[in-house]
């Protein structure tokens, strides 16, 4: 069934698979005697099979954004796809994160590669600008129903409302997902574990530390930002213990947050920078300012939960310092999992006992807990899609090669099983998310050597994917950048934060909206100008 039917400089590390000896009907963009020929002469649309005939021979350009992990998981992948299709080559160019956008922009007006990625930050610029396929009538209802639908609708858009749009929306298909990442709160339990029971009785209200678990750490029913401000109290008073009457250079250097992250605490207390649609700000509302001043309070409150120069998730002192055991509390996204396995590099495997957690909720724009507004446990999704161009210089028959690879790096069975056994992702097929990730019970490190499944309860991340915005209460959502057809609203945000020293000194968020909303609202009005709408 059709999909259709669904619907009512540079910095460049380049990696080069040439052409080989055989005869090229459709190298650098051109075919032989195919220029005119329809993808469909290629793709059957009732099973959804792409065959090249064996004397036609193609060879596409495929740009990727790589690590040096990453990349030894990927490439062997397209090496096996060639050999399972000896007429199609694949030219692989592959780049940084810090330079593959950048190099993308600087050749988008005169050149687009057959396949590449697009981040879900990236997708609707891209695709209001005509740069894009679609995919829709060439993807069937069987295959969409085997993969997340929070992972492929990140790049569902309509064209005529230009708006992004689900399928059920009018929205049209204009990428598969390489991954979709959820990006959860995550425990050290084996600090956890000692500072709780360093912590003296009379601050722990009577609880045992199999209570204190329990009620903190459940995976299925999140904390309220109250519960962290409680056990982080808590927590402080144990390392304080750890640390009295300890000579200063043998104290231990333990935080009770890593840093807080700005789309969970947005997103949990149902506050964003813009509408749903992107089409407006959302900045004024209470919610939003509240959001801001629970991560500057966790920095500088009465009692510091984390270290001032950190109040970001994103610094790498943060991270550092919960994979050196120093911070109890921080954040774990799926792709984390390679480097707690040592999937990629052996000695990275993490000794600490760790367990993944819904992100905590906020009260809601009343700022009050235990009414109708509070916030739900939502933690953002990030996202990589591989996208075909729509550029007459890649022909049918290298449209349906793109297609195919593409397929079959987001459904081929052994290469998502590889990918997930690497720890880079929760499995796009939904069938082997629940009959082998949730089920796992050890992994094995790039030596050989097997270790127990670390975080032993991957269920959150899926959790994560199939959220429900009727009755869940632990989700995931895109990024809030994902909705407009620019960032600069966000560079300015950040850019004021920096100017105003939000992070180091007394500054409320409410301050920082009133001196940031006009920047915002003329923002988004640009963007819709140009967007038409």
């Amino acid at each position: 069934m059709k999909l259709g039917n669904k619907i009512a400089a540079f910095g460049f590390a380049i990696s080069m698979i040439f052409c080989s000896s055989f005869a090229i009907t459709a190298c650098g963009g051109s075919t032989a005697g195919n220029v005119r020929a329809s993808i469909d002469e290629y793709y059957n649309k009732s099973t959804g099979e792409i065959t090249i005939p064996a004397d036609q021979n193609v060879q596409i350009e495929f740009w990727l954004q790589f690590s040096n992990a990453s990349e030894k998981i990927y490439m062997p992948i397209i090496d096996k796809f060639m050999e399972e299709n000896k007429n199609i080559r694949v030219k692989v160019v592959s780049a940084t994160s810090s330079a593959y956008l950048t190099n993308l922009d600087n050749q988008i007006l005169n050149y687009v590669p057959d396949i590449f990625y697009v981040p879900d930050t990236d997708f609707l610029r891209f695709v209001s600008n005509n740069v894009l396929w679609d995919y829709t009538d060439y993807v069937t209802e069987e295959e969409l129903d085997q993969i997340w639908q929070a992972g492929y609708e990140r790049y569902t858009y309509n064209p005529e409302t230009k708006l992004l749009a689900g399928l059920a929306d009018g929205g049209r298909l204009y990428g598969l997902p390489k991954d979709i990442g959820p990006y959860a709160f995550c425990v050290n339990l084996t600090r956890f574990e000692e500072v709780y029971n360093a912590a003296p009785e009379s601050s722990k209200n009577g609880m045992t530390l199999e209570q204190a678990e329990a009620k903190y750490l459940d995976d299925k029913n999140p904390m309220s930002w109250d519960d962290l401000r409680e056990i982080g109290g808590i927590l402080l008073d144990g390392i304080d213990a750890l640390n009295k009457g300890v000579p200063e250079n043998e104290q231990k250097n333990y935080w009770v947050l890593s840093g807080y992250e700005e789309h969970a605490a947005l997103n949990s207390n149902d506050a964003s920078f813009v509408s749903e649609d992107g089409s407006a700000s959302r900045v004024e509302e209470p919610q939003f300012a509240a959001a801001f001043d629970f991560m500057h309070e966790l920095q500088w409150g009465t009692r510091t939960l984390m270290a001032g120069s950190n109040a970001k998730s994103g610094s790498s002192k943060g991270y550092t310092a919960f994979k050196a055991g120093n911070a109890i509390f921080s954040w774990l996204g799926a792709w984390d999992c390679a480097s707690v396995w040592g999937a990629t590099t052996a000695s990275e495997y993490w000794e600490y006992k760790l367990k993944v957690l819904p992100v905590p909720y906020g009260p809601g724009a009343d700022g009050k807990f235990g009414t109708p507004d509070d916030g739900k446990s939502i933690g953002y999704l990030g996202g990589i899609g591989y996208c075909i161009s729509a550029r007459d210089k890649t022909t049918p028959i290298q449209k349906a090669a793109a297609l195919k690879l593409a397929k079959y790096i987001c459904y081929n069975e052994d290469a998502q099983r590889d990918i997930m056994l690497h720890g880079q992702q929760v499995p796009n097929l939904k069938s082997m998310a629940y009959e082998e990730y949730l089920t796992m019970t050890e992994v094995t490190d790039s030596d050989g050597n097997k270790h127990p499944l670390n975080p032993s309860n991957l269920s959150v991340f899926v959790d994560m994917l199939e959220f429900s915005d009727e009755d869940d209460r632990v989700g995931g959502a895109g990024r809030y950048e994902a909705k407009t057809l620019g960032t600069e609203w966000m560079t300015a945000w950040d850019s004021l934060v920096s100017r105003q020293k939000f992070y180091e000194k007394d500054m409320s968020a409410t301050a920082l909206v009133a001196l940031y909303k006009d920047t915002i609202a003329n923002w988004v009005k640009t963007y819709n100008a140009k967007i038409g709408r």
